[in-house]
């Protein structure tokens, strides 16, 4: 037969590529460059601008999961560029075309957006049972990247309907911003509410983050209540605390009276060795410690009478 001639025609072709990731701010992490790397995993509100070189292309399609974008063309006309924020997870696909068609393969990657988390917070709280002036309270924050503030939020209940009183505030605790997980303690105060008996506060701890994309996030811990005893309760509580303490007064007066007998007896079982034997040391060494323990309660008894007498008055 005679001659032909076969025409090839030369598809797009992606030759390398580079993607710049530019950080939030916030996040205090270097920029970086990556070459050849598709598949990328970057925080929530990451700026990636990607160079595209390319043959035989006349124009460079990017295509994300719900939508599409066209990169712009450089001078070099084999050079593109695009650049987007990272705001979600999703599939992309880079797709060359010149006048004749669309590259051989496709090009897919995954792009993995990784989300600004919701602070924690605990809190465990200690009251103030014999004055009510007080409240101790501590627990542990923490977050992925910092935070911005903590505060314990409380609102007011009062006896009487008609108070004036200011019913709502919050207390800034410190923090330290750029540690994840840590620790806090606060010894509240609560003189400068003024609380009479029958009032009630409602408190809770509240932290935010430092989320620089999408603002602050916050998390509120367990809501705690502290009851102020009305006049009634108090004087119930009071002669429960007076039997009470009159009963561990009369118990440790008899102990107090058995120890010395034992104490006599053993001093006159004494008085006529020479040498102690290990009975002897045994028995000395258990009326000691009884002795102890009946310090620390007769201690422990004192200071119950002495908060009983300030809550008296």
């Amino acid at each position: 037969s005679g001659d032909y001639e076969v025409n090839l025609i030369p598809r797009p072709s992606l030759e390398v590529f580079s993607a710049t990731l530019q950080y939030p701010a916030y996040l205090g992490r270097v920029n970086e460059s990556l070459n050849n790397v598709g598949n990328l995993l970057v925080p929530e509100g990451t700026r990636i601008s990607w160079s595209f070189r390319s043959t035989d292309t006349d124009s460079l399609l990017v295509v994300f999961g719900q939508g599409a974008a066209v990169a712009d063309q450089r001078a070099d006309d084999e050079e593109f560029t695009f650049a987007t924020k990272a705001m979600r997870s999703e599939n992309y696909q880079v797709k060359l075309k010149n006048r004749y068609g669309f590259n051989k393969e496709d090009i897919n990657y995954y792009l993995d957006v990784i989300p600004d988390q919701f602070p924690k917070v605990t809190l465990e709280s200690f009251k103030d049972t014999t004055l009510f002036n007080y409240l101790v309270f501590g627990g542990n924050i923490s977050d992925d990247y910092g935070f911005s503030k903590l505060s314990i939020v409380y609102e007011i209940e009062p006896a009487d309907e008609e108070d004036t009183r200011e019913r709502k505030g919050s207390i800034a605790l410190p923090l330290q911003p750029k540690q994840t997980i840590q620790n806090y303690y606060h010894q509240w105060s609560l003189e400068k509410l003024k609380l009479v008996p029958g009032d009630k506060i409602r408190y809770y701890v509240q932290v935010w983050d430092n989320d620089g994309v999408n603002g602050a996030k916050s998390a509120k811990s367990a809501v705690f209540t502290f009851a102020v005893p009305s006049e009634k309760e108090l004087e119930a509580n009071q002669e429960q605390l007076s039997k009470q303490t009159g009963t561990q007064i009369g118990n440790a007066l008899t102990k107090a009276s058995k120890l010395k007998k034992e104490i006599d007896n053993l001093e006159n079982r004494l008085k006529t060795k020479r040498q102690l034997d290990y009975q002897d040391k045994k028995q000395i060494e258990e009326v000691l410690k009884k002795r102890s323990e009946l310090n620390q309660e007769l201690q422990k008894l004192q200071d119950q009478l002495k908060s009983l007498s300030e809550q008296q008055n």
